[in-house]
């Protein structure tokens, strides 16, 4: 059992529709070549002439570089839940490419919460998770279902 301390939220302190906003995490040029070198060799995220003729007209990072990029910022959340394990994800959307220099922050929300039935001491809340660049302008959206622990009597 998770024993209770002042910083994490837990279930019953989770609100439907209370957000979180935090983060700075600035995409350098070094780190879109490594990740698409890496992850997803295509010429918009390894080159910056060939980049010119992709749909992008530059340098952009790969899908699964700003999937990583949410899970390091979600690691600093200055008000932790109290997790036990992640149980999926629901919808996604990449509605803008992260570019060189964009310093993108997190913004999550409750959408919806529920007691879990097969285990009392936890309960069952899904979360918008937003990546924002540096104007507000969304990048990366998907709903998280997880598992939380319920505060400990």
């Amino acid at each position: 059992m998770t024993e209770a301390t002042d910083d994490l939220l837990y279930f019953e302190d989770l609100e439907v529709g209370s957000a979180h906003q935090w983060g700075a995490y600035e995409l350098t040029e070094e780190e879109i070549i490594e990740m698409g070198t890496r992850f997803d060799p295509q010429p918009w995220h390894l080159d910056h002439e060939a980049a010119k003729d992709s749909v992008f007209g530059e340098l952009v990072a790969c899908a699964c570089h700003l999937q990583c990029v949410m899970s390091a910022l979600h690691a600093q959340n200055p008000h932790p839940f109290a997790i036990a394990a992640g149980l999926g994800q629901k919808e996604g959307r990449f509605a803008a490419p992260g570019r060189i220099g964009d310093v993108l922050q997190l913004r999550l929300e409750v959408r919806s919460k529920r007691e879990s039935e097969s285990r009392p001491t936890m309960g069952i809340i899904e979360v918008d998770n937003t990546l924002l660049d540096q104007g507000g302008k969304l990048v990366y959206r998907t709903t998280g279902v997880v598992l939380v622990h319920r505060r400990p009597t």
